[in-house]
């Protein structure tokens, strides 16, 4: 980290208390795991320090680059977004006078206390976020259908590009299928079709009902009736092949029962949760002490740290995340 200090004392770090405690101010809080809170179109990000030193960072940002999700920074994960510390963007690092709750910034009514002893707040920088996806290791599973995303043909060199036409698709519908819940398109999900029972015939170690070497869920014909599975389902439930139970087992595991059969263009909902890290870097910036003596501490780049949110819906429709940090009050 690169300090441009205009003020020697201010280098030294050191201010006093009431009474006559020493505080030592180092800005040292880069690297940090950061918290969330989601107000309105307004986000803030903080961290905050009990150790020896009571302290905290705070970054408030409102930008239409910001997700919608008052829990996600961004979805971006092509390129990072940049954000100028203008009129309510600000980073603003304060000292206490005593220990500072884990919901200082996250509550409907702001705190008293602890008291604030010495505050810096910027006028002027720029904010870098860079977002990648943090579920796309070779032993994560990305999509949770119980197969790994290596096991599914994920190309590692490619995991930042789920558009990559390197990633296995085996229904060729456009998802990977390291990120598809119906690996093989036949309205079955993969983590109901990879399940084996007592004398179950398997392929690769899940089931393959038609013994032909081809696991159920990479396989549109299950049974190997030549009545592809998608189609062996009622007109009253086409997005269901196992609600079609006409003997001891549904129609699409029954080689003896093509009918009824249904063809049809309908789809399972594709959406999965997404997991997303964001890195955030503050440039070319500055801190003013709010004490009226105009002191200013100049920084060519500060690493504040990351954020990390699971859960976070891949479709149009958000599903929920943890509410925990939720209507909040920026402090």
């Amino acid at each position: 980290m690169k300090k441009f200090f205009l003020i020697f004392i201010i280098f030294l770090g050191l201010s006093s208390c009431d009474n006559g405690e020493i505080i030592v101010t180092t800005f040292d809080l880069e690297n940090s795991q950061l918290k969330l809170c989601g107000l309105g179109d307004q986000k803030v990000l903080y961290v905050i320090n009990n150790n020896d030193v009571y302290e905290t960072m705070s970054l408030q940002l409102t930008s239409r680059q910001l997700d919608e999700n008052q829990l996600l920074l961004s979805r971006n994960t092509n390129q990072p977004i940049e954000i100028e510390l203008t009129g309510d963007n600000k980073m603003i690092y304060r000292l206490y006078d005593g220990e500072i709750p884990s919901d200082y910034f996250c509550k409907a009514v702001p705190s008293k206390d602890p008291r604030v002893i010495e505050e810096y707040i910027t006028t002027e920088g720029t904010v870098v976020i860079s977002t990648r996806f943090n579920d796309i290791g070779p032993q994560d599973d990305a999509d949770k259908d119980g197969i790994k995303n290596i096991d599914e043909g994920m190309d590692p060199d490619e995991a930042q590009n789920p558009g990559s036409d390197t990633h296995v698709d085996t229904d060729e519908d456009g998802i990977p299928n390291y990120l598809d819940i119906d690996d093989d398109g036949d309205n079955v999900r993969t983590s109901i079709e990879i399940r084996t029972g007592d004398g179950d015939p398997t392929a690769e170690g899940y089931r393959d009902t038609d013994e032909d070497g081809i696991p159920n869920y990479l396989d549109p014909d299950d049974d190997g009736d030549e009545a592809i599975t998608k189609y062996e389902v009622s007109s009253d439930d086409l997005l269901n092949p196992q609600s079609l139970q006409l003997a001891d087992r549904p129609n699409y595991l029954n080689p003896e029962l093509t009918e009824p059969y249904n063809e049809h263009d309908e789809a399972i909902d594709h959406a999965i949760n997404r997991n997303y890290r964001s890195e955030v870097v503050i440039r070319n910036f500055n801190f003013v002490k709010q004490d009226g003596s105009g002191e200013e501490i100049r920084f060519d780049e500060y690493n504040l740290g990351y954020y990390s949110v699971s859960g976070v819906s891949s479709g149009e429709t958000e599903e929920e995340i943890p509410e925990e940090e939720n209507n909040t009050e920026p402090q």
